[in-house]
């Protein structure tokens, strides 16, 4: 006996389980109207993070061409200020330490 009033208690309880959950899914269905109306609210917010977005990019981008631009010109100041022939053997040690080699090594590949 106390098993079959447990299955019956088990199957009410599924069944009322599913009904709340089949009750919530379909509880909230927006009308045409307030869903063109959210999407179109929603679309305004995303305008306004692109033009947000959008200021922020160029405004950074602006500073990076400044730096770029100091960057270069220092460069050209400290590769002008060097003797002739030491300009070579300073470049070269420049991408040996880029390379990830020791400076002053005449090697390409370290062999």
């Amino acid at each position: 006996m106390m098993s079959k009033a447990l299955a019956w208690f088990c199957l009410a309880t599924l069944l009322a389980g599913g009904a709340w959950a089949l009750a919530r899914k379909y509880r909230d269905v927006p009308t045409p109207a307030v869903a063109a109306r959210q999407t179109e609210q929603l679309a305004e917010g995303m305008r306004d993070a692109l033009e947000t977005v959008t200021a922020r990019i160029r405004k950074r981008d602006g500073k990076t061409r400044a730096e770029v631009r100091v960057i270069h010109e220092t460069a050209r100041t400290r590769v002008n200020a060097l003797p002739a022939d030491s300009v070579t053997d300073r470049l070269n040690d420049e991408l040996a330490l880029w390379r990830g080699m020791e400076a002053g090594t005449k090697e390409l590949d370290g062999d």
